[in-house]
Parts: C-alpha cells; structure tokens; sequence
C-alpha cells in the first residue's frame, strides 16, 4: 500500500470513486481499516470529501480510527521489542549454562576421586562442653524468670478501662447566656447573591459536529461550482463567477476551513492540503480564470481574495509539528 502510493499518479488513486462516490480513505474508514487510512491520511488524502450521501471520513471518527491504528502500531512493535530481547535472554542463559558446565566438569577432572572435601566438617554439638539439652534448659529458666516479674492479664485490664473513662469536666460557675448580637454561635452568614450567573461551558460534541455540519456545506458548495464549471465547458452559454458567487470558505479568517486544531496532526494536514489544492492562486486561475470577470478591478478582487486565503492555510500548515 505504502509502495503504491509512492508511485506517480497516484493523486489519481487518492481521488478515485466508487459507485457510491466514497473515495478510498472514506471506505477504509467506513470499513474500520486503520492502517489503510493512516497510508492514505499521510498521503495527504482529503477527509473532507463527501460521498453520494454527504458523509466524509473526518464525519466518522477518523481521528479515533487513526489514533487507535497508531496504539495497535505501537503494542505491535512492544511485542516485537520483547519477543527479540526474550530470545536474547534465552541465548545468554544457554551460553552461561554450557559456560558454567565446562568448568564444572573441569574442575571436578581436577580433584581427586578418593578426596572427599566434606570429610573434615565436624558437628558443632558435639564439641558443646555442657549436657545435650543444656540450652533448653537455659531458655526455659529465661521464661520462667520473666513469669515471675510479669503481671496478671486481670490486672492489665483493668488499667486499660481505668485509662479508657474520660476525666470529669468542671462545672462552670457563670452561664454566659446568648451572644450579644443576638444570634447563635457559629451561625453562617448568608451570602449575597450573584448578580450574574457564570456562562455556561460550551458542549464540545455540539461544537464539533457544528464544525462537520460547516465543512459539509463548504464542500457542497464547492461541488456545486464544479458541476457548474463541468456544464458550462460543454455547453455554449457563457458562464461568469462573480466574487458573491463564489464557495468562499466560512470559517473565521484565522481558520478559514474549520479545522479541528485538537485532531490529529496527519488529519489536519491533508484538511490543509486538500484546502491548498483548491485555492492556490495558479490553480485556481487556470482552472476557473476565463469564467472569472473580464473587468480588471473584480477580476483582482477575486485573485487577491484567492491569494490571501492561500497564505493564510500555507501558515497554518507551516505551524503543524513535522510528523
């Protein structure tokens, strides 16, 4: 898969489409192939792109898809780590243990057969100048002598619930009666109330689907134009895009495309790239100048328009971590 898409031409398998218009990263993420997706998300595959029924792949969760992919790709490569330092181990202790065998037989070809080196242990009891049992005896008098000084068990139970009973508390001469202020000790004060309620944190799945309900209407829109264009080119009616009529992206001007900035590096590059794609000035103008207006001041207004949204995705890709 990788070697494919490393090929030339290979934009062209990026932007193939089956019977249901589903573009590759689409169906592998319908089909929940992560790996596949990860291959072409890096090749900067477009996961705005929509099928017959409006849905994309950054509509299904692709960011979870590639992430969970990336977990997989990291136990994989854990297991392999263990497997081989396992194997390692295997073959240290093997070499040890021959190592540890041929000088042990050696040694013993040293030594000679009648030579026991055991012989000359002795038992340390018998050497004892006192009886067999005499340490016994020793510890049962240290028992006995320390049952004569001890104490009874009723007698330490009863100094343990004479200690347990609470001193008796000194009757206080005087009643200090209520406070001055007239209210009871320890009494919480109300607090004033707040004249304005905190605003409530904004739902992230409500934002992120208003942010995918965005990028669908973008992407109808620009469909929409192609058709037009595609219509207009084999047709004889003149066809003229004016600045209003043009599927400008909605976003704000810092995001323009509505990006999710959280997703996933490789995610928001191919979104950027696939932006790229489309409004890149020389692009754009050969494949959309001569419908453009022939008058210079909204023919320029149109490519400058073009040209500033360009730079503006080129930052945002330039700020992306090198993946």
């Amino acid at each position: 898969m990788a070697w494919l898409l490393c090929q030339p031409g290979a934009e062209s398998i990026l932007e193939a489409r089956n019977g249901r218009g589903e573009s590759p990263l689409c169906l592998a993420t319908r089909l929940c192939r992560g790996c596949v997706a990860m291959r072409l998300v890096e090749a900067l595959a477009d996961p705005g792109a929509c099928d017959n029924e409006g849905e994309s792949a950054e509509a299904m969760d692709l960011d979870g898809l590639l992430r969970e992919a990336e977990r997989d790709e990291l136990c994989r490569q854990a297991a392999k780590e263990d497997r081989l330092l396992a194997a390692v181990a295997e073959a240290r202790r093997k070499r040890e243990e021959l190592d540890w065998r041929r000088r042990l037989f050696e040694t013993m070809g040293q030594e000679d057969d009648d030579f026991c080196r055991f012989e000359s242990h002795q038992d340390l009891e018998s050497t004892d100048t006192g009886r067999p049992d005499s340490w016994m005896d020793d510890i049962a008098a240290q028992a006995e002598a320390r049952a004569a000084g001890s104490v009874s068990m009723s007698q330490i139970l009863a100094e343990a619930a004479a200690a347990a009973q609470p001193a008796a508390e000194p009757k206080a001469d005087f009643d200090p009666g209520p406070p001055p202020s007239g209210k009871r000790p320890g009494a919480a004060k109300p607090e004033a109330a707040e004249s304005s309620q905190p605003a409530a944190p904004e739902d992230p799945e409500a934002a992120a689907e208003a942010r995918l309900e965005a990028r669908r209407r973008d992407e109808a829109k620009w469909k929409k134009l192609e058709a037009k264009v595609d219509e207009a080119g084999q047709s004889e009616t003149p066809l003229r895009l004016w600045e209003a009529e043009l599927p400008w992206p909605s976003g704000t001007a810092e995001n323009p495309l509505h990006v999710d900035a959280s997703g996933h590096p490789k995610v928001v590059r191919s979104q950027l790239r696939a932006g790229l794609l489309r409004w890149h000035p020389d692009k754009f103008e050969q494949r959309f100048g001569r419908f453009l207006p022939v008058d210079d001041k909204a023919r320029s207004s149109i490519l400058g328009r073009v040209k500033a949204l360009a730079q503006q995705l080129t930052r945002l890709m330039a700020a992306l971590p090198d993946s």
